[in-house]
């Protein structure tokens, strides 16, 4: 077994890992720094055997837990009080990097002050899908030519929807590297469709948010699978019917470009 424990008594939380064709193991989650700090993006990748890969990542915003080769840890959203969760990564080829999905909060929730940020971002009332990109090489930070300025955050606050709540729960990136999120958007199971460079699709339905509500009006979850199909051109998403046991499968089909 692997571990790693911080050097301080930490809540650390780790959701999804992938192995790589050349064995090497990537693992997505997050570690709460307490207070103020509140949770940062927590990727690690080893190698075959077992042990920490030294030549990925190597970077720490936190001086709480020292920069570490293997490890990157990261929450871009805390200068204005909100926080960063990772629940997955996927490979994107043409920039050799690591997209990362998960949820957090753009702001502090119910900030009289906002955003900070530049991007337009709403003050926060539940949580945002929060999106990333970070080489897959050593690296000082986040990738900020991806985004916005290296941040993004899909929010449904004051769009009308049952609630504000939004989750980023798996990714997949597709053949033209376009990213598509399993997850939820306003309380509506949902999938979310990315360009290259980590701004919604807007060829997508106009924003590139496909909600994904069950037509019968019965309590489906949100959308925690997704898989792509070998020829890239089909995504399978997967969640249960909250109030028969039953499970959903949803197949999407996406053009090439």
């Amino acid at each position: 077994a692997f571990a790693f424990n911080p050097p301080v008594n930490l809540n650390d939380n780790q959701r999804r890992g992938t192995v790589e064709d050349d064995g090497k193991i990537v693992a997505s989650g997050y570690t709460d720094l307490g207070g103020a700090l509140d949770n940062h993006v927590f990727l690690v990748r080893l190698n075959a055997d077992g042990t920490l890969d030294d030549t990925f990542g190597g970077f720490s915003d936190e001086p709480t837990i020292p920069a570490t080769p293997g490890v990157a840890v990261f929450n871009p959203f805390k200068v204005d009080g909100g926080y960063a969760e990772a629940y997955a990564s996927g490979f994107q080829a043409s920039t050799s990097s690591y997209v990362v999905v998960g949820y957090g909060e753009a702001t502090a929730r119910g900030s009289m002050t906002g955003s900070t940020l530049g991007a337009g971002y709403e003050t926060t009332i539940a949580q945002d899908i929060v999106l990333f990109r970070v080489s897959t090489g050593t690296s000082t930070g986040i990738d900020t030519s991806f985004a916005n300025n290296g941040t993004q955050a899909v929010q449904s606050e004051g769009q009308g929807f049952p609630s504000s709540q939004d989750r980023g729960r798996h990714l997949i990136v597709l053949p033209d590297e376009r990213t598509v999120v399993a997850g939820l958007f306003g309380e509506v199971p949902a999938a979310v469709v990315f360009d290259a460079n980590g701004q919604p699709d807007t060829s997508v339905f106009g924003d590139g948010i496909i909600e994904l509500s069950d037509p019968t009006g019965t309590n489906i979850e949100q959308f925690y699978g997704i898989a792509l199909s070998p020829d890239g051109s089909r995504v399978a998403l997967s969640t249960r019917n909250a109030t028969n046991n039953t499970a959903r499968l949803v197949v999407l089909k996406f053009a090439v470009n």
